[in-house]
C-alpha cells in the first residue's frame, strides 16, 4: 500500500484515501478495523442503475422489463456489474441480449469478474487493445504524479485517431475519465 500511497507529505489537511479491495484481510492488515463495507443495491436500486445505462431511462422499456430483470438478479447488486452490463445492452435486440443472458447463465453466481468479461469480449481488436493499452498505463504508475500524467495521457488519446475508441469505451462502461 505505501507504494501505491507514498508518504503522508503528499497529501493535504482534510485529505482522505478511499482504497478499495476484494480481500478485506488485506485492508485491515493496513488500516485495522476501519474498514467500511460498501452495501449492494436493492433489487429496485440495482434496477434502475442498470436501466440507466441499458435505456439511458430511469425503468426498464415495458417489454424488456422481465429481461432486464433476469440481468440484474445475475449483476447480484454490484453497481459496477450493473453499469457495465447496462451498457452492454443499450441499442440491442431482444435476440442479443437473450444471447448475452444465456452466457450469463452459464457463468457461476458468484464470478462476477467472469461476468464483466462478457462486455470486454464483446469488443473489436482494435477497442481491446485501446482498452488493455490505458489499463497497463494505469497499473504500471508509479506515484500519483504518474496517475495525473496517465489522465492526461488518456485525454491526448481522445484527440488523436483513437479517440473515438475512448469515447465508445466510457460509452460502454469500461472506463471513466475524472477531469478533476
Amino acid at each position: 500500500m505505501e507504494f501505491l500511497v507514498g508518504g503522508t507529505e503528499w497529501f493535504g489537511m482534510g485529505s482522505r484515501i478511499i482504497l478499495t479491495s476484494r480481500d478485506k484481510n488485506l485492508l485491515i492488515s493496513h488500516v485495522g478495523d476501519n474498514v467500511y463495507e460498501v452495501q449492494l443495491l436493492s433489487v429496485v436500486e440495482a434496477l434502475e442503475l442498470f436501466s440507466r445505462h441499458a435505456f439511458r431511462e430511469k425503468s426498464p422499456k415495458e417489454d424488456f422489463m422481465e429481461l432486464s430483470r433476469e440481468v440484474v438478479e445475475h449483476a447480484g447488486g454490484l453497481p459496477l456489474a450493473l453499469k457495465v452490463l447496462g451498457s452492454s445492452f443499450y441499442r440491442r435486440d431482444k435476440k442479443h441480449w437473450r444471447h448475452i443472458i444465456d452466457r450469463l447463465k452459464r457463468i457461476p453466481h458468484k464470478d462476477i469478474l467472469g461476468k464483466l468479461r462478457l462486455s470486454f469480449d464483446g469488443l473489436d481488436k482494435d477497442e481491446k487493445e485501446l482498452f488493455l493499452d490505458i489499463t497497463f498505463l494505469e497499473i504500471a504508475s508509479l506515484s500519483l504524479y504518474d496517475l495525473y500524467f496517465s489522465k492526461e495521457h488518456i485525454m491526448v488519446l481522445r484527440d488523436t485517431s483513437r479517440g473515438f475508441l475512448v469515447d465508445y469505451l466510457v460509452e460502454k462502461s469500461l472506463l471513466s475519465i475524472d477531469l478533476n
